[in-house]
């Protein structure tokens, strides 16, 4: 991490040891996977790959959240099925005060049934960790941390973002 990355978060239940984890766990996967990364935009048709670059990356950043690791201090690390027939898994984090949910920038998770079964399910205790890339340099610029609640309408709203981890 660089010195002048900076850590936000004073309102989250989250630890200054758990952000510090999670952003260097994304780092180092990002590291190991840039040259790849780089390569596979070196050879591809730029129309083709247009739309489905976000894709690898956020595999790549899903696989920082390696459950035999269970290395983020304070929370179980946990693989889930999502998108019904895709058979898409992401990674879940999870104690006894919040469920996380992992999403790239891109997603728009509060549209996803799954989300909204669990924001039945757990209420308050559920967030989701929202993380951005940079798509030329392939490194991880933020991290929020949002909360969901239904609106009037039965739909799933972000009513909260907290800025986690933002580069600098």
């Amino acid at each position: 991490m660089k010195s002048e990355d900076k850590y936000c978060g004073e309102k989250t239940t989250m630890t200054l040891a758990q952000i510090n984890q999670i952003v260097k766990n994304i780092d180092e996967m990002l590291d190991k996977a840039r040259d790849r990364i780089q390569a596979v935009d070196e050879i591809c048709d730029a129309q083709y790959l247009q739309g489905r670059g976000q894709y690898p990356i956020t595999a790549i950043v899903y696989t920082a959240f390696n459950e035999d690791e269970q290395n983020v201090p304070g929370f179980t690390i946990q693989k889930v099925k999502y998108g019904g027939k895709k058979k898409m898994y992401l990674p879940e984090l999870f104690n006894d005060e919040m469920l996380i949910e992992v999403f790239g920038d891109t997603a728009r998770p509060q549209t996803i049934e799954e989300v909204k079964t669990k924001m039945r399910l757990f209420g308050e205790k559920f967030r989701l960790l929202i993380f951005s890339i940079d798509k030329r340099s392939y490194v991880l610029t933020q991290l929020q941390l949002w909360k969901l609640e239904f609106d009037a309408k039965g739909d799933a709203r972000v009513t909260d973002k907290e800025v986690l981890y933002e580069a600098g």
